[in-house]
């Protein structure tokens, strides 16, 4: 493990909170040296120990809720918290001291979609973990890695459906005041200022505002998204869709919005900046929503330049950061484009 004493105290703190059973085996996941997400076997069956990547409790409550929620409803596409001995449905645990450095140096950097502007250590250096059953399956990360499929284009799109009808009735339970999360097009233009506002993306810059405006038109009442559906938070198994992860960044906004962002991140794999039209139409197939069309594009270059702007904060500029500024500029240029025409008549018939 890339930190052995983190690790003893973070198994030390699910033996005390939790009734897991004998750990007869750690193994972390996700990107190689992380502790961030850990498989933890026990006596009793596979578990995930994760750490939130947002400090912000609010943000915290809002996924533990909704997951939680969706346990009572029984829906499976999401993962299965497990309760503490106390019925809590996370606990806080102190952050290691590299980590409090780093967040505290970053400051406000660290924001991502839905947290915009947020450290992803809490108050008092202390971060946020969850415990969930663990789903057997694969990362869709490998998926696109090799190319992408149509009929995976469509299953994500509908899995991204079915999760939106879970949120459209769980937004009926907290309003956006309640959560206090704000959208993210309220911040990206100040955002996108504050790290993309030199005279190399002036006009890049000038076409965000103006799809910001164009995508504020759309009539559809804000509800709860993701924030963040793209491959590598999907798990399939058996060529199903299995679980939709990391629910750390929902938030109120239009529900197209998180069509774009799925959209993009579907059809444009590898570090390929223009998109597949054929993967597209497959996911939006899958969503299955055609009045979304109209505001479709510029909620896309949005998303692209969120992106950017997300890599741009962690002082990242490299191949990732170019793929989604080339991205956006891409698509910009799709602006007075006719949707359906792209798509295919069939996709709007």
């Amino acid at each position: 493990m890339s930190n052995p004493v983190a690790t003893a105290k973070l198994l030390d703190a699910l033996t005390e909170l939790y009734e897991l059973g004998r750990v007869t085996s750690v193994l972390a996941l996700g990107e190689p040296g992380s502790a961030r997400c850990l498989k933890v076997i026990t006596e009793a069956g596979a578990f995930v120990a994760r750490r939130y990547r947002t400090g912000t409790f609010n943000q915290v409550e809002l996924s533990t809720g909704f997951l939680s929620w969706c346990q009572k409803r029984q829906f499976q596409l999401v993962p299965e918290l497990v309760p503490s001995k106390n019925g809590d449905f996370c606990f806080q645990l102190q952050a290691s001291e590299s980590r409090r450095d780093a967040s505290a140096g970053a400051g406000e950097s660290r924001g991502h979609t839905g947290a915009a502007g947020s450290s992803d250590v809490g108050a008092g250096g202390q971060d946020w973990w969850w415990v969930a059953r663990f789903v057997d399956g694969h990362s869709l990360n490998d998926w696109k890695r090799a190319g992408g499929t149509a009929a995976t284009c469509f299953k994500a799109g509908r899995a991204l459906r079915l999760f939106h009808e879970q949120t459209r009735a769980y937004g009926q339970v907290i309003s956006p005041q309640d959560c206090q999360i704000k959208p993210v097009a309220q911040d990206l233009r100040n955002r996108f200022d504050a790290t993309l506002g030199g005279i190399e993306y002036k006009r890049l810059r000038q076409t965000l505002f103006q799809c910001l405006v164009v995508a504020n038109e759309d009539p559809t009442v804000p509800m709860l998204v993701h924030g963040d559906f793209h491959p590598g938070n999907l798990v399939t198994a058996d060529n199903e869709i299995a679980a939709i992860l990391d629910l750390e960044y929902m938030h109120f906004e239009k529900p197209v919005f998180d069509v774009a962002y799925g959209g993009m991140m579907f059809s444009s794999s590898g570090r390929r900046s223009k998109l597949d039209f054929a993967l597209l139409r497959e996911f939006l197939r899958g969503y299955d929503e055609p009045a979304f069309l109209p505001y479709l594009i510029p909620n896309m270059v949005s998303a692209a330049c969120l992106c950017a702007v997300w890599m741009a904060q962690q002082n990242d500029r490299g191949d990732d950061f170019k793929h989604f500024i080339n991205g956006a500029q891409y698509l910009s240029g799709l602006l007075q484009e006719d949707c359906v025409k792209i798509l295919g008549r069939q996709f709007a018939s």
